[in-house]
């Protein structure tokens, strides 16, 4: 499990966590973690057509697999949405996080985003 290795890497070494992801895809493109974590960074630097892409990448593997959002996945999707200025889909992003995870730290994060929203 090469591909898992180099998944752990990036969790653990942030100061090479995008070279880590990177080539966890490279091994195995079906990395959830991976494609969700690029489409993180890439976002944190603004690149938001690489981390859109990766979004639609990691929708995709999740219907593939049948599995759901977790905190992390739905706290991302509602970033990316407000960095396209879709407030609307983020805000479904935000309500599903409510509702199913609502202590989380990612709902808190997305507390502290929509709050931003409102002063801007």
């Amino acid at each position: 499990q090469r591909s898992q290795a180099f998944e752990n890497m990036g969790i653990d070494r942030m100061d090479a966590a995008e070279q880590a992801f990177t080539r966890a895809r490279q091994l195995n493109s079906n990395q959830l973690r991976s494609v969700l974590e690029l489409a993180s960074i890439n976002l944190d630097r603004n690149d938001i057509m690489q981390a859109r892409s990766l979004w639609q990448n990691y929708l995709t593997l999740i219907q593939f697999y049948n599995l759901g959002h977790n905190p992390s996945s739905l706290q991302i999707g509602a970033r990316l949405e407000q960095a396209q200025e879709n407030e609307e889909r983020a805000r479904q992003y935000g309500e599903i996080l409510r509702t199913t995870f609502p202590v989380s730290a990612e709902y808190q994060s997305y507390l502290e985003l929509i709050s931003n929203w409102c002063t801007a």
